[in-house]
């Protein structure tokens, strides 16, 4: 039906039915305006009804429709640049920055190696600063320069070291390095089995020597200007005589070697020694002894004669009566003296202001007057301790950890492994505690489920015997050889000032070294076999200590004797390892060497997070 003359209509659409008015001008519309613009007449009222009266819209721009759409557009556009182009090149370019710093991450690599010459060994290595020194078994140091491994100087320090090399039971051991020669009060001290040489570490040349009394194992420390050492009276020939030595301590200053003070302590035997600027002290016990009680018919008899005899026998009296001097470091004028109540002294620490001593059974903290600060005894028989500055970590033969405070004695917190300790090392705020922890057994139903007993099951020839082995097995209990086992071999990480257990790795294998950042494992021989397709060797491998994850490894196919850790390398001695079953590699190169193996750095560590 097609409106009327008198009726209103449509500007737009003439021949249409009015379907309304617009919301902004009042002129009528149709239903079809009212399907392209709304209830509007043009896109000028629209646009004025939405942004104001006031609002123009200039003369050929784009309709309000077409800028919806170019909106549209551009956002499209946008997202398909980020989605298609940014993104993917953000991706390629941050896996082309790892990859370049994995292809120039250097962790874990040889820096550089030094081989003894002839059949001479390294017997021991320690880095100072831009310098590494190194003994080898001819008596020989060499002073190395740390970033490429070159010859500063070499000085005959000694006519020959046997160098004892690391020894683990079962991989289970400390950082072993850098016996018999370290870096005190700005010189370099060599102790050999016969005589302590005073060194400059800046040229080689020797200060000063002085030749041991007995036979290698001659308490030493340093402090102060000054070294502590003991005097027994007797040359290394007559180290074997049954004549009870006298004992003294002497202070010797250390640039000169010159005489300072001695003090005799008769026939006791002098343990421990330590210095600082203004104390020293010592620890000494009445020495263990042996005496045959015989019979009628051995009155006069040789100690062989009575070994065969059943009514002869030896009495073993153990070392006793174990005592403290703490005297003026300045003259050696005795300052206190205490007596342990028992137990074999285990670690003793001189610190500023007090003394802090470990036996088997009590810990003793003593200020430097003699005050006694605190006296504890322990929960159980010692097995492992650690002193530190402000803590004292301790562990028990009832697997129990504990931590006290070097102040007064107060335990700070406790922790049960529910294993046998192996080794205890603190670095930094960490402790690490090495434990054998047998897994906790099921015990077996021995009922079927008719509720009839079950038959005992057979066991082969091989089941018994090696039942049999086990329950002969020498000296160790069920619980400990359990613990033996690599598989109950656990790292666990402690909290030091709170005791919070941080990381607990099962199953590790291998030595321990910690350092300050991380810590290290080392595993070589039968516990490294499988790592190598052609005999064994030794790896050695960084861990985080956040996490334990393993940062870099360094393999080799030979016996790795020393490890020390320098600024940014790690030094290891290696030669050609040899076993029951023979060589351990037909790989390994000849003769002994001094490595230098790069550690991580911090862009490195991130990576790895």
């Amino acid at each position: 039906m097609e409106p009327t003359d008198t009726q209103a209509r449509c500007e737009l659409h003439p021949d249409a039915r009015v379907a309304g008015t617009c919301l902004t001008c009042g002129k009528p519309i149709c239903s079809i305006c009212v399907q392209l613009n709304g209830h509007f007449c043009s896109d000028l009222c629209a646009h004025q009804h939405t942004h104001g009266a006031d609002a123009i819209v200039p003369d050929g721009g784009p309709s309000l429709h077409d800028a919806e759409l170019d909106k549209a557009g551009k956002r499209a556009e946008v997202i398909s640049k980020w989605l298609f182009k940014r993104i993917p090149l953000a991706v390629l370019v941050i896996g082309g920055l790892l990859f370049a710093l994995k292809m120039a991450d250097k962790s874990g690599s040889e820096s550089w190696k030094l081989v003894a010459s002839g059949s001479a060994r390294f017997v021991s290595v320690i880095p100072s600063g831009d310098t590494v020194f190194g003994v080898r078994s001819d008596g020989v140091c060499l002073a190395l320069d740390a970033n490429t491994g070159e010859e500063k100087w070499s000085a005959k320090v000694s006519e020959s070291e046997s160098g004892g090399f690391g020894f683990s039971f079962l991989g289970f051991s400390s950082l072993f390095s850098g016996a018999g020669l370290f870096i005190t009060n700005d010189v370099l001290v060599h102790k050999g089995w016969s005589s302590i040489k005073i060194i400059n570490p800046d040229d080689g040349a020797e200060l000063w020597q002085r030749k041991l009394s007995g036979w290698g194992a001659t308490p030493t420390a340093f402090g102060g200007g000054r070294m502590l050492t003991v005097d027994s009276g007797r040359s290394q020939s007559s180290v074997l005589s049954t004549t009870p030595a006298v004992s003294s301590l002497l202070c010797l200053d250390l640039k000169t070697g010159k005489p300072q003070w001695k003090r005799s302590y008769g026939s006791r035997n002098v343990l421990m020694v330590g210095i600082n600027d203004k104390l020293c002290y010592c620890v000494s016990c009445v020495p263990a002894s042996s005496r045959w009680v015989r019979c009628e018919k051995h009155k006069t008899a040789q100690p062989m004669e009575m070994y065969y005899c059943d009514k002869c026998k030896m009495v073993w009296t153990p070392p006793s009566r174990y005592a403290v001097n703490v005297m003026k470091t300045k003259d050696g004028k005795p300052v206190w003296t205490g007596q342990m109540k028992s137990g074999e002294v285990a670690q003793v620490k001189l610190l500023a202001d007090r003394l802090v001593l470990v036996t088997s059974h009590h810990l003793y903290i003593v200020g430097i007057n003699g005050d006694k600060h605190a006296i504890e005894r322990l929960p159980a028989k010692l097995q492992q301790t650690f002193i530190t500055s402000d803590h004292v970590v301790i562990s028990t033969q009832d697997s129990n950890v504990f931590a006290y405070s070097t102040d007064d004695g107060e335990r700070l917190w406790s922790q049960q492994i529910k294993g046998w300790t192996w080794d205890l090392q603190v670095a930094g705020q960490s402790v690490y505690v090495t434990a054998g922890i047998p897994e906790e057994k099921k015990a077996k139903d021995k009922k079927q489920p008719d509720g009839t007993p079950r038959s005992p099951t057979a066991r082969t020839p091989q089941q018994k015997m090696m039942e049999e082995m086990g329950s002969s097995y020498e000296g160790y209990a069920q619980e400990q050889r359990e613990a033996m086992r690599p598989s109950a071999r656990t790292l666990i990480r402690y909290d030091l000032p709170t005791g919070k257990e941080r990381l607990r790795k099962k199953g590790f294998i291998g030595h321990l070294v910690v350092h300050s950042k991380g810590f290290m494992s080392l595993q070589q021989g039968s516990e490294a076999a499988g790592r190598f397709i052609d005999g064994t060797g030794s790896v050695l491998a960084s861990h985080l200590n956040r996490n334990g994850k393993p940062c870099w490894e360094y393999k080799i196919n030979e016996q790795t004797h020393a490890v020390a850790m320098g600024g940014d390398k790690v030094y290891i001695i290696t030669a050609p390892g040899s076993g029951v079953l023979g060589q351990w590699s037909t790989k390994a190169e000849p003769g002994s060497k001094l490595r230098a193996i790069n550690r991580r750095k911090f862009i490195n560590y991130v990576r790895k997070f």
